[in-house]
């Protein structure tokens, strides 16, 4: 039996995901799929909220190959992750009424204006091209440069997400580093049992509990300061303990995911008393889109241990980043040895994978 669109990826967070989008930017439906793979595919997500929901298979089956917005995205260039078109610059409004894709697919679903974010342009091994998308009926108004601000900085939130649901093994790994290496990464981190109990957290969670803000430490549990966001807190560690392939998504306070205020991004992990929940505060920032801001920003290397780290990381030899970096092979050794002491990593194995992961998903923040 063939496996249905909507059921592809957890449904809670996507939920969440869509329902964030419509309170960041309003419109009439939101969606989040990926077109570039068969629908039902395992590997891909296609779900909408407010359109109905025959709307996805009937563009990935019919209309994808007829999507004026689409065609004229592609013609510029091949839309890059973190990039959001307004369908409104793409194509004029004559050219488009014009078409079969609006006669037969939206004004079917009025479908009149859209914001598309690339969560991911498929060119790397982490997701398939993925878009996330805000649609408005032809009667609603033009999105303004304030709303396609807001939409962008949910797309990375949206692919933080997407990156922990489609790497989770990935995301453990780098977690269950030595606590040096831990607490290297700036991102506040913590584990904690289904009842809140904290068992490990990095330097920067530690600093953010210590000090007024949405989360906080009370009896050893972390709690959150605002009632309605520690119930949501509570409901998403029971709920990753009995569902531990789930990713839950809880925003902290009034504001919106890397819009106003930050948010938690949990997952769970194996432990030896069951399942336990990696807790990650997602801050809004943005992220850089290169691996040595990346690496810069998270991590406490110099730059030449950085210009190291990504070769080894490349699956470079000691001669070709000497070649590269024109110094000799010894001083690349010498500077490697540096960077696994600081992380606290022995082996250059493990040390490549967790730079590849921390780059390939900007560091696992905004």
């Amino acid at each position: 039996m063939a496996r249905r669109a909507d059921d592809t990826q957890p449904s809670v967070g996507l939920d969440s995901l869509l329902s964030d989008a419509l309170r960041v930017v309003p419109g009439r439906a939101s969606s989040l799929y990926t077109p570039d793979l068969e629908l039902g595919s395992p590997q891909g997500v296609w779900r909408s909220r407010g359109l109905a929901p025959e709307s996805l298979h009937d563009y990935m089956a019919r209309y994808r190959d007829l999507d004026l917005w689409a065609q004229a995205a592609r013609r510029e260039a091949p839309p890059q992750t973190g990039r959001v078109y307004d369908t409104d610059g793409l194509v004029s409004r004559d050219r488009l009424v014009r078409s079969a894709f609006h006669q037969d697919y939206l004004r079917r679903y009025e479908i009149g204006r859209v914001l598309v974010g690339i969560v991911d342009d498929g060119r790397s091994s982490v997701l398939p091209f993925t878009r996330l998308t805000v649609i408005r009926a032809p009667s609603e108004p033009a999105f303004t440069s304030d709303e396609v601000g807001r939409f962008a900085a949910l797309t990375r939130v949206a692919r933080s997400f997407m990156t922990l649901a489609q790497e989770h093994r990935a995301a453990v790994r780098i977690v269950g580093l030595q606590q040096s290496t831990v607490d290297m990464v700036r991102m506040p981190i913590l584990v904690t049992d289904r009842d809140r109990r904290i068992g490990i957290l990095n330097r920067s969670a530690g600093e953010l509990l210590r000090a007024p803000g949405p989360l906080l430490q009370r009896g050893g549990q972390l709690r959150a300061s605002d009632p309605r966001a520690d119930r949501e807190l509570g409901d998403a560690l029971s709920g990753i303990a009995d569902a531990p392939g789930d990713v839950r998504l809880v925003r902290l306070g009034i504001g919106r995911p890397g819009v106003r205020a930050p948010a938690l991004l949990i997952t769970a992990t194996p432990d030896e008393a069951g399942t336990a929940a990696v807790v990650r505060v997602l801050q809004p920032e943005p992220v850089p889109d290169d691996g040595e801001a990346i690496l810069g920003l998270l991590l406490d290397l110099t730059q030449p241990e950085i210009a190291v780290a990504l070769g080894l990381a490349e699956g470079l030899s000691h001669d070709e980043i000497a070649r590269r970096r024109g110094v000799k092979v010894t001083t690349v050794r010498t500077t490697l040895r540096r960077v696994q002491e600081k992380l606290g990593v022995q082996r250059s194995g493990s040390l490549a994978r967790l730079i590849q992961s921390l780059t390939a998903i900007g560091g696992l923040r905004l």
